[in-house]
């Protein structure tokens, strides 16, 4: 404001809505823009079988896997199972990610849907981590849920158990209280793995399992929804299941979308500023900023996926 400046720019536009009604910074700003981040293509399997064929081929690796036998680093293990629903957390335990929900439904989970196999895997990294590893590793101790839970409260690289691993996971967990944009809907989507998680922040820009939140630190309120959000994932049939599966692994974020929006953004901020008496030759005297005001005709950029219409969504 003191200098004049025009406004800012989130990571996604949904986390700009968000952020402007949150954060109280924020709210004297003319303007809380959002440019969504793109995900690069050679980040996307490579071509290959069927996704069906692929997940059966990526389960067996993920069963026959040490680490994921008895006796494997960790807690529990996975063994096979008849019609086996995998749900899986990759990452750090935070209480940003919603961990302690993932701890709190873990056992109604197991023990209401026979056919669910969980893998928690990643370092805690605050109490609320620390909180969901003591709660988890009384889980996968239990012999009443021998080899459906495994639990790796470590660092690790998954792809060394096989180069397409991911394929083994029919779910990917992201009850996030906060997430600016939110890599990891895609990162399992591609995969043909679906989200089932919040609608907060950047979240729900590939087709999954959402429920959208009141109170992010509710956990009264957010416990009803996550189970009731991961019953409808457990009751989808393996035909819908898998075409929604392979919905999500079309998406696409190309980063030429993301470099023309960028220019008109950056165009806006010039013409804005310069109204609003912004000096902003400094945009204009990076040769990255020349070289796209340069060019003469934007790339047209790609449609959003849906995400607060719920309608290609499951969702409540």
């Amino acid at each position: 404001l003191t200098q004049r400046g025009f406004g800012v720019c989130a990571v996604s536009g949904t986390y700009a809505e968000e952020s402007k009604i949150k954060h109280r910074v924020l709210w004297p700003l003319p303007e809380v823009m959002g440019l969504d981040n793109p995900m690069l293509e050679n980040e996307r399997p490579k071509p290959g079988p069927p996704l069906a064929e692929r997940r059966r081929i990526a389960k067996e690796a993920l069963y026959a896997h040490a680490d994921f036998k008895p006796g494997g680093q960790g807690y529990g293990h996975l063994e096979p199972l008849p019609g086996a629903r995998i749900f899986v957390f990759l990452g750090r335990w935070v209480k940003q990610k919603g961990m302690d929900y993932i701890a709190d439904i873990a056992e109604w989970m197991v023990q209401t849907h026979r056919n669910l196999q969980l893998a928690v895997i990643g370092p805690p990294g605050d109490s609320f981590g620390t909180y969901t590893s003591h709660k988890l590793q009384i889980i996968a101790r239990n012999p009443r849920y021998s080899g459906r839970v495994k639990l790796l409260p470590v660092f690790y690289n998954i792809g060394q158990v096989h180069p397409d691993v991911k394929f083994a996971f029919d779910f990917c967990f992201m009850p996030s209280r906060d997430e600016p944009f939110g890599y990891v809907d895609i990162e399992f989507g591609w995969f043909g793995a679906l989200t089932v998680g919040a609608v907060t922040g950047g979240l729900g820009k590939v087709p999954g399992i959402y429920f959208l939140p009141s109170n992010v630190n509710s956990a009264s309120h957010i416990c009803h929804l996550f189970k009731k959000t991961v019953d409808k994932a457990m009751a989808l049939s393996d035909r819908a299941l898998m075409a929604i599966a392979e919905e999500a692994t079309r998406y696409a974020f190309p980063v030429e979308s993301w470099q023309a929006s960028l220019l008109e953004l950056y165009q806006l901020a010039c013409s804005s500023g310069n109204t609003a008496g912004t000096d902003c030759a400094f945009l204009e005297a990076e040769p990255g900023i020349r070289e796209l005001f340069g060019r003469q005709q934007p790339v047209a950029s790609a449609p959003r996926a849906p995400r607060r219409d719920l309608g290609t969504h499951l969702g409540f």
